[in-house]
């Protein structure tokens, strides 16, 4: 394995944990942003206006976290179908307070994060089954499996689309050396502007993963917060 690849042996370094809390508070300050600030009507005065778009800028790093978090929660997992099975029924709680709060209206056929990072792991399971058999480390099977998630992510409407399912799919066949792990990753999200800062912080990732217990509170967070603020909105206006 290479010397780049960090192991859970190391003490120092940021933790799955740390990286998880920064991607939740990043995607929290960026849907601030995007449900409350930008229907306020003060919104076209300049510091609202300012602040509105560092939000936003804010917010660029919290998807690239949660896809290196997925992965490295798919490497480590002893259940994938359970895994699999998680991020759809939150994908589904999640769905009608994702359009309310974003679409404005349910049925517009753009779909919340949790089905993109859901058809991810699908992906990374097919790489995983056709290298135990007979394509194993077949470059082209694995670029048709991924071109395959990324239709259907695209299709479906899926936020980040075709982008997140490649993102997820370079930083699986990554996941061994950390530097190219962080370069690619950065290169697939140069378009978010601060989107590749997100893999400054993974590069210096350790290995370490505590709260597996909370884990199902850190799923909840999302559809929570995102009614709450469309709530705040509300009373607002």
């Amino acid at each position: 394995m290479n010397s780049n690849r960090v192991t859970k042996s190391k003490a120092k370094g940021i933790s799955a944990d740390t990286l998880k809390w920064i991607a939740m508070i990043t995607m929290f300050i960026d849907h601030v942003g995007a449900v409350v600030i930008e229907y306020i009507p003060q919104f076209e005065l300049p510091a609202v206006n300012a602040a509105y778009y560092v939000m936003r800028y804010i917010g660029r790093l919290a998807f690239p976290l949660y896809c290196f978090l997925l992965v490295e929660g798919y490497i480590h997992t002893r259940n994938q179908m359970r895994y699999l099975r998680d991020l759809l029924i939150f994908a589904a709680i999640s769905e009608i307070p994702f359009e309310i709060c974003f679409m404005t209206e349910v049925g517009t056929g753009f779909h919340n994060v949790f089905w993109t990072l859901a058809i991810g792991l699908a992906v990374m399971m097919a790489l995983d089954y056709t290298k135990k058999n007979r394509f194993a480390n077949n470059t082209w099977i694995n670029l048709i499996v991924m071109i395959v998630g990324a239709f259907v992510a695209e299709h479906l409407g899926c936020d980040y689309g075709a982008i997140g399912v490649l993102l997820i799919f370079i930083l699986y066949q990554t996941r061994d050396d950390r530097a190219k792990q962080s370069i690619f990753g950065g290169i697939a999200m140069l378009y978010e502007v601060t989107g590749p800062i997100a893999f400054v912080l993974t590069y210096f990732y350790n290995g370490e993963r505590k709260i597996k217990k909370y884990k199902y509170a850190f799923y909840a967070f999302y559809p929570v917060h995102i009614l709450l603020l469309y709530l705040i909105r509300c009373i607002l206006l």
